[in-house]
């Protein structure tokens, strides 16, 4: 970064592989935030990850777990 940069704000989401989760990982990456995502599917993560690098430059951190 360089020192005319500001940080992206960062903001955690879980359930983020499907449904509601999903689409609030895009509105969250469009309005320019840096996500740390959970939820328990690997596959769908990175999937989303990689959409969102793609489409909206986001810094996307995966962390497949379950918090039940």
């Amino acid at each position: 970064m360089s020192a005319n940069q500001t940080p992206r704000p960062v903001a955690l989401l879980t359930g983020a592989s499907e449904g509601f989760g999903r689409e609030l990982a895009g509105l969250i990456a469009r309005d320019g935030y840096d996500l740390i995502v959970a939820a328990r599917n690997r596959q769908r993560l990175t999937e989303l990850a990689d959409e969102l690098a793609r489409e909206h430059h986001a810094n996307v951190d995966i962390r497949p777990c379950d918090l039940t």
